[in-house]
Order: C-alpha cells, then sequence, then structure tokens
C-alpha cells in the first residue's frame, strides 16, 4: 500500500482598483491639440482577479476581468468611452508566506470598446484589439484577508478603428486609426484567500 498526500487547490479572489496612465496619442492630437475636444490622460479600472494556486507551487494562474468608462466636456466637445477586458493571469510568488511579493503578468483573452466622439457618424468601433500588463505584486495576508498593492506596464491597443460605414475617424486632417492606452499603471488589491 502507498499513501499519497492529498494536496487541495487553493487560491485567492480579490476586487481591485487602480489608475493607468494611458494617453491615446492619435485622438488627443486630433482633437484637443486643435481645442476641439478634451484630453484623454489616464483612465481608472475596476475589476475583479480570480487565481488558483498549488500549494506545492508558488504559481498562480487565473482570470483578470476589468473595466472602465469616461466621460469629459471640453471647448464645447463631450467625448464618451467605456472598455472592458477579460485576460489570463499568471502570477509568481518569490515569497509567499505572511506577506506576498512576485510578478504578475496578464494576456488579453477578449476586448470590448463603445467610443462615442463628436463627429458625424459619432460611434466608432475596432477592428483589432490587443493587451497585456507585466507588473511587481505585493501585499500582506490577515488570515483569510489579502490587501496588496501591484504597479507595472499596461499596453493596451485599439487599432484599425472605423465608423459603422467603414470610414477612418478624421479630425482636422488627421486619421485616428488608432487607440493606444497603454502606460504604467498601480491596482490596489482587496480580496479573500481559501
Amino acid at each position: 500500500m502507498v499513501s499519497l498526500n492529498a494536496n487541495a487547490l487553493i487560491g485567492e479572489v480579490r476586487l481591485t482598483y487602480g489608475s493607468t496612465s494611458g494617453e491615446p496619442k492619435d485622438f488627443n492630437n486630433a482633437f484637443y491639440g486643435f481645442q476641439d475636444g478634451p484630453k484623454i490622460s489616464g483612465q481608472s479600472y475596476m475589476g475583479v482577479d480570480a487565481i488558483a494556486m498549488l500549494p506545492m507551487l508558488p504559481v498562480g494562474v487565473g482570470l483578470r476581468v476589468e473595466n472602465t468608462s469616461f466621460s469629459k466636456t471640453e471647448f464645447n466637445e463631450q467625448i464618451d468611452f467605456s472598455i472592458a477586458r477579460t485576460a489570463l493571469l499568471l502570477n509568481y510568488r518569490l515569497i509567499n508566506t505572511g506577506f506576498y511579493l512576485g510578478p504578475i503578468v496578464s494576456f488579453g483573452l477578449s476586448h470590448n470598446m463603445d467610443f462615442k466622439i463628436p463627429l458625424d457618424p459619432d460611434i466608432y468601433k475596432a477592428g483589432k484589439q490587443s493587451s497585456n500588463t507585466i507588473g511587481l505584486e505585493a501585499g500582506v495576508k490577515l488570515g483569510l484577508f489579502r490587501l496588496g498593492l501591484e504597479v507595472g506596464q499596461m499596453s493596451f491597443v485599439f487599432s484599425d478603428l472605423k465608423d459603422i460605414s467603414g470610414v477612418i475617424p478624421n479630425k482636422n486632417g488627421l486619421n485616428i486609426s488608432e487607440l493606444n492606452f497603454g502606460g504604467t499603471y498601480y491596482k490596489l488589491q482587496l480580496g479573500l484567500g481559501f
């Protein structure tokens, strides 16, 4: 008879809130640069992470769901957009005791963007989208509770931007074919470990 130790799957579920410094250059040049609309200079994201880890390995695999919305009026022009993202999440805990520390990466699986700008027609969609992040997370385990911080770099690009008739948006002679929301980011984490 051989006995094997049973290792249960453990993990974390946590709420996240943070900000990124993403500034879509094409949009800002065409609108804000000519004082024809507001400047986009960052986004705030809310989300949920669900991560599963094996007790014998400091590696976690999970999903991240996050979204943001933005509405601003400047120079008598209003823009509105909302973005949702679902991503594969991988982390590695270099330290995993009462305190945790290690790298964390995400790879975008699905993206959704609704972008309304003051042109006719005013609603545009992206033909292509991609996102990923690389960062460092650190936090403390307070019994079942987790309190942490994540900082890093995000790549988040919506390209092949067109209106419903297939035309690239153009303002002041400049095409807006891409919205790049990438930049540095931080996230506060609050969750439960089980």
